[in-house]
């Protein structure tokens, strides 16, 4: 494994160049500033608005008009009475920034040997530079059991440092400062209108109904003289200055009113100071790193050759752009999808939103929400098999929010049981379709996908707890509503409609473009994999219940995938023409990934079909940028195509990364003065991507080495997790397994999938082992390590 650094030698002059660091709900992003540093914060509950409740209220006739409507071809009517009459009245609210922690280095001179670097072992983004003969050190860390951003400042010469620090927002606020603490108070705004909106007044701050209070309260520690000057708490005649740092905002919860006075923060902030600075400084630094390192030490990565650590990563980029091969940009970007996550998703936060937890706009892009058509989905497709479980944990709170919001939706909009989400989200857990244009707003099966990474969830641990507590009746609830939401044609067979393929459209046979059809491929793999879920939960849970017979009565009269006159799968109910050939969405291939519905082995001839599709997206431009480029890696890798996988996840350095290896989404061309922005979606699918190509277990069988390219000739992988419970190493030189290890968390029949004969180890002794073609089955017993090795010498 090389060096997992970002690093470089020039401050960073954009957010797209400074360095994350966040503790799962407070975030900061580092620019290594000199004279003047910059942190810029956030905190994952501090959004515009308020709880609200939900007027979102169709009645039954208008959907049985558009059925009809759709039913007689006529889509674009269909289209047109959604968008006129369906659709909600209101937008998300906006995920909103903290502030700045700024401080000034006063006394500096010329400055030379300067780096800035983000650790991603120790979760650590340090600065170091000389200037006048002295060596000056700054190292920052967002601690998650302290709750605090720690900043700590060291020089080489005694009594040298000279610091003037303030907090600042973009937001309303008012700063002070007494003895050695800095506060800074304010609120969010009442409203934000979403950045793609054009209006005259966006950010709305309404005395009457303010938005909720925040606080950002500092403590510094330090051996020098403490003073204020100008506003600015200033340091002088110091070797070392502790900064210590916290923050609360005023949400109680998505459906509870916040807190709006600032100053009712106080006991929070005051409190989580005084527990952090009766601590040394190392200790608090140790207490992070062993917190941290829980995590993520657990997976290691490393493609032996063609590594290039000792150049800056934004020469490495450019480098790579240029053609040359860096293998250990590869490790980077796995290692940095992992590092992501477990900065911005632990036990009590919010779910990863767009942008993780990092933002700096008011008006952040899409508002920086949870997006359910795949983002917020995407965001999680690597904790499993990348070993970071109990990252879940916000994303299945979550749920069991939107649950119960869902209800009142399901149950007005669209006259169904159970619960409905529709493609955006944000912390007041807003279910209803938003304005906008059907296309995108009017997509009621973002709670069906979500009910899939909650399945995923315990196929990964194989908690038969959590299944019964808590995934099983969410999943019952998501059925109940697509039994009801499903319509019967005239053919006697159930189709969702009106039904969209996210954000894509066609044309009419008039030449009109439209988006609305009925049980679009993307809809019929959703419910089949539910109903198939829910089915084996209760079967697993050996509970019997009556909506396994409403699935066995509904299943056999859905549709079935349609293969169009290119061989492709269909995306909508007939094969018309796309208007976007390269879209950037592969919602028709979800059947095949992330669900495992279609696979190349039982299915061929309509993996075909779906390889097909995947094909034309590609040819035509698809799978270029961002979280497209991601979904593209997973499905090549599916298709255990590794080269392909190995083209995309070259290029997603190429062209979908900032130099702090963000990813980036580009211009839509839907609206003018469209900007590139970060969505962390991609880094996420990305990690997900590279640990798809060397391991699989979707089938119910460790595939190992499914997708591996020829460029990673050697390197070995360790501590993947598996679907089924078991942990993984995997090695291989000059692309062949050399051995790998499997330790299963219960015990369990094993099946394993290698094109070469192997056999089973266990404390140097055979395994029994049974064989079926390249399939090798074995018992295994919990809590032991089994070593695979080929049956060849070397």
């Amino acid at each position: 494994m090389h060096n997992l650094k970002l690093w470089y030698r020039q401050c960073a002059d954009t957010f797209a160049s400074a360095l994350p660091v966040g503790n799962g709900s407070l975030g900061g992003i580092v620019y290594g500033g000199v004279p003047e540093e910059r942190i810029s914060l956030n905190l994952d509950t501090l959004w515009s608005g308020g709880p609200k409740q939900s007027e979102y209220k169709v009645p039954a006739s208008l959907i049985k008009e558009v059925q009809r409507l759709v039913f007689l071809g006529d889509t674009l009517s269909a289209q047109k009475l959604i968008e006129n009459k369906m659709l909600g009245d209101t937008w998300n609210e906006s995920y909103q920034p903290l502030g700045n922690l700024r401080y000034i280095y006063n006394n500096i001179g010329d400055v030379c040997s300067y780096r800035r670097e983000l650790d991603l072992k120790t979760g650590t983004a340090k600065t170091e530079f000389i200037t006048n003969g002295n060596k000056i050190c700054s190292e920052v860390f967002c601690s998650n059991p302290d709750k605090i951003l720690s900043v700590h400042i060291t020089a080489d010469k005694p009594k040298f440092l000279d610091i003037s620090l303030h907090l600042d927002s973009l937001l309303q606020h008012k700063t002070y400062t007494q003895n050695d603490e800095v506060v800074m108070c304010g609120n969010a705004p009442s409203h934000v209108i979403p950045n793609y909106i054009e209006c005259e007044n966006p950010i709305i701050f309404d005395a009457s109904e303010s938005g909720m209070a925040f606080q950002v309260r500092l403590r510094v520690k330090t051996d020098g003289i403490l003073s204020v000057e100008n506003g600015f708490l200033r340091v002088t005649a110091a070797s070392t200055l502790h900064i210590i740092l916290c923050a609360a905002d005023g949400f109680k919860g998505y459906d509870k009113p916040t807190e709006k006075c600032a100053d009712a923060l106080d006991e929070i902030c005051r409190s989580i100071l005084q527990h952090a600075t009766q601590k040394p400084y190392k200790d608090l630094k140790n207490i992070h790193i062993n917190n941290h390192t829980a995590l993520f030490n657990r997976v290691e990565l490393c493609l032996e050759k063609n590594s290039h650590d000792e150049f800056p990563t934004d020469v490495r980029l450019e480098q790579i752009r240029q053609g040359k091969t860096d293998l250990g940009m590869i490790e980077l970007l796995f290692q940095y999808g992992r590092y992501l996550l477990i900065a911005s998703s632990r036990n009590g936060s919010q779910p990863a939103n767009l942008q993780g937890i990092w933002n700096e706009e008011m008006r952040p892009a899409w508002s920086s929400n949870w997006t359910t058509n795949i983002n917020t989905q995407m965001n999680y497709w690597h904790s499993g098999v990348c070993n970071l479980l109990e990252c879940d944990e916000p994303l299945v709170r979550m749920l069991q929010e939107l649950s119960v919001a869902g209800k009142k939706t399901a149950q007005e909009g669209y006259h169904c049981r159970g619960w409905v989400v529709n493609h955006n989200v944000d912390l007041w857990r807003n279910t209803a379709p938003v304005k906008g244009l059907a296309k995108y707003s009017y997509w009621p099966m973002g709670g069906v996908w979500l009910c899939s990474n909650l399945y995923e969830h315990y196929r990964f641990t194989q908690d038969t707890n959590f299944l019964h507590q808590i995934a099983l009746p969410i999943m019952k609830q998501a059925v109940k509503f697509c039994l009801d939401w499903l319509c019967e044609g005239s053919n006697g067979k159930l189709y969702t409609c009106p039904s969209t393929s996210p954000e894509n459209t066609y044309y009419t046979s008039s030449g009109e473009i439209s988006s609305v059809t009925y049980s679009s491929a993307m809809d019929l793999g959703l419910l089949l994999e539910l109903f198939a879920n829910t089915i084996e939960a209760c079967k697993i849970l050996k509970i019997s219940d009556e909506i396994v017979d409403d699935i066995n009565l509904a299943a056999p009269l859905l549709p079935n995938f349609s293969i169009g006159q290119q061989g492709q799968v269909l995306e909508w109910g007939k094969d018309y023409k796309e208007e976007d050939l390269g879209h950037r969405h592969f919602s028709p291939l979800y059947a095949l990934h992330p669900a495992h519905l279609i696979n190349r082995y039982e299915k061929p001839q309509i993996a075909f079909a779906f390889e097909r599709l995947l094909e034309r997206r590609l040819s035509h431009g698809s799978g270029t940028f961002g979280w497209s480029c991601a979904w593209a890696i997973n499905l090549c890798a599916r298709l255990g195509k590794a080269e392909i996988c190995s083209n995309y996840v070259n290029c997603f350095l190429k062209k979908s990364v900032y130099p702090n290896l963000f990813g980036l989404h580009p211009p839509l061309g839907e609206r003018e003065n469209e900007q590139v922005v970060f969505q962390i979606d991609g880094n996420f699918g990305a990690c997900a991507g590279i640990a798809e190509m060397l391991l699989q277990s979707h089938l119910g069988m460790l595939e190992l080495l499914p997708a591996l390219p020829q460029e990673w000739e050697t390197g070995y992988v360790k501590g993947l997790r598996a679907r089924g419970g078991c942990e993984v190493d995997i090695y291989w030189k000059k692309h062949r397994l050399t051995y790998a290890n499997i330790k299963c968390m219960q015990d369990s029949e094993v099946k394993i999938k290698y094109h070469e004969n192997i056999h089973i180890l266990l404390d140097g002794s055979r395994v029994d082992v049974k064989q079926n073609n390249d399939i090798f089955i074995f018992e295994a017993k919990s809590g032991f390590c089994y070593e695979v090795k080929l049956d060849y010498k070397e």
